[in-house]
């Protein structure tokens, strides 16, 4: 069960809180479809997110505190689930990969998360009724526990720009998430005995190291230009614009 909110509303409110949350989303006639969600107090820590969720992935990026972007492709499970559900992930996804760029500093940080998701909202806030999304919100509260986060969800309206580039990142198409077919790859295997895939993503990898562009799960490391090659057979297979930086590699 989610105990009073957990990790997410529990802290006291104050006056200086909603000042700062008013500065985020203006005045109430213009961001809300419904209430005022409960503040929180205010810490010396403050980021703003937001993230969207479609229908085969996810995205979330920063407007206040460090550079933050990610995007993520949903498995086909994953794809199955409620718009709701969707949005969730969205959230535990990008705490992930934030907790594996090492950026975090350990200092209690207040996030706002702007969401156009009431469901999200009210997941964050109380719960849920369902055991498989209070799952889902169980991990996302242990990672702020990690973390020393704690999500204050915001609701705009689906039209506003924050959100709108959020949704336009989570319903572009990945050129980049090609592969070649696997009876090739085994051919040129069995002659070099690859230890490495430069270029894939949990979905896509043909060896079990990988490095990737964003986190995702069992990655080597992000971004392979961020480390060495030497020692390795590698296997490269990489996205059309990298092609002239891999020659020079």
């Amino acid at each position: 069960m989610l105990s009073s909110g957990a990790e997410f509303m529990t802290a006291p409110k104050n006056s200086a809180t909603e000042i700062s949350v008013l500065s985020i989303i203006g005045p109430p006639s213009s961001f809300m479809k419904s209430s005022f969600v409960s503040n929180h107090a205010r810490t010396q820590e403050e980021k703003i997110w937001a993230s969207d969720a479609s229908g085969f992935a996810t995205c979330a990026y920063s407007i206040k505190g460090e550079k933050l972007y990610y995007r993520g492709l949903l498995n086909e499970d994953e794809r199955r689930l409620s718009s709701g559900h969707r949005e969730l992930l969205a959230v535990r996804k990008t705490l992930e990969y934030y907790q594996h760029t090492g950026a975090t500093n350990n200092k209690a940080t207040n996030i706002y998360w702007l969401t156009d998701s009431q469901n999200l909202t009210t997941f964050l806030t109380k719960g849920s009724g369902k055991r498989h999304i209070q799952k889902e919100i169980f991990e996302v509260m242990v990672l702020c526990k990690k973390l020393s986060l704690k999500i204050i969800p915001i609701h705009l309206l689906r039209d506003d720009p924050r959100i709108k580039l959020a949704d336009d990142g989570s319903k572009t198409t990945d050129t980049d998430d090609w592969q070649i077919d696997d009876e090739t790859f085994q051919k040129s295997n069995r002659r070099f005995n690859f230890t490495i895939d430069m270029f894939a993503s949990d979905r896509n990898r043909k060896c079990e190291r990988f490095f990737s562009n964003f986190y995702c799960k069992g990655t080597t490391g992000i971004d392979a230009f961020s480390h060495s090659w030497d020692g390795e057979i590698a296997w490269i297979c990489p996205p059309i614009r990298e092609v002239i930086k891999v020659t020079g590699n």
